[in-house]
């Protein structure tokens, strides 16, 4: 009995630790979570973090150059699209190191490209432009347009009608099926109208040739754009000059227009 009692003390007395080190040796619990794991650029990310107790450190690696130690909730932003691969290494003490990872994908936005075929014209002008734009990552899922006049549009391809003169930047948006959205550099849109001519005459009768008449132009032109004033006599003979001699008898109509850069006329 007492040799049973003996072995048993012995036996006791090896196992405790053994089972000492299998408890000191369980791997502690480390965990990382993300808000969000995919998206657009720019693109921020908050990271939580969640260990057992008795860490000595712990450091992040987003993939991007630059780490960050012993923060349990950072936050990233990732300005350039593709696969970022994070990771949050735990120490617990040496040779007890405990890696955890977690992917980011931002995803590539839409490169907008318009074509059109004139951005110039007299008012009322119709206008046309054709979205030929690249997806970036998925497909294109929607474009919408601002002509920079108070008016809008959607679709691949659109017109519309400027009916005052000035100068409008019209502007699109592409969103991908990513909902990723781009938009692009404004396409400037010049629209003229040359103002309503008016002018008036020294005389406008006569009993004899010849008759010099001097005519004076009252039009305003409120357009940033300079305007070319043209008479025409009426005699078969046209000219800017304001004065003009009749040297036959007759009765002759006289107009003004008025054209601008463009081209664009009013009479």
């Amino acid at each position: 009995m007492k040799s049973l009692n003996n072995f048993v003390r012995h036996l006791y007395r090896c196992l405790i630790p053994v089972i000492a080190l299998a408890f000191s040796a369980r791997a502690q619990s480390v965990v990382i979570t993300a808000d969000k794991t995919a998206g657009c650029p720019p693109f921020v990310v908050n990271f939580t973090a969640t260990l057992d107790p008795g860490y000595q450190n712990i450091e992040w690696d987003f993939s991007l150059g630059t780490n960050v130690s012993n923060d349990l909730a950072p936050s990233k932003s990732f300005q350039n699209p593709g696969i970022y691969h994070v990771t949050l290494t735990a120490t617990y003490a040496p040779g007890n190191v405990i890696v955890k990872q977690i992917d980011i994908q931002v995803y590539n936005k839409p490169t907008v490209i318009v074509s059109t075929v004139d951005v110039a014209g007299c008012a009322p002008y119709m206008a046309a432009f054709t979205d030929k734009s690249l997806p970036g990552d998925g497909s294109i899922a929607d474009i919408t347009w601002d002509f920079g006049d108070g008016g809008g549009g959607s679709g691949a391809n659109v017109t519309h009608t400027f009916t005052q003169a000035g100068t409008y930047n019209v502007i699109s948006v592409v969103k991908n099926t990513m909902n990723c959205a781009s938009s692009g550099d404004p396409v400037p849109v010049k629209v003229q109208e040359a103002p309503a001519p008016s002018f008036t005459a020294d005389r406008t009768q006569s009993c004899t040739a010849p008759l010099t008449v001097n005519f004076f132009n009252s039009t305003v032109n409120n357009s940033p754009d300079p305007v070319t004033y043209t008479y025409n006599y009426g005699d078969g003979s046209s000219g800017e000059d304001f004065k003009h001699t009749y040297t036959q008898e007759g009765r002759y109509t006289v107009t003004l227009t008025a054209t601008t850069p463009g081209n664009c006329s009013k009479s």
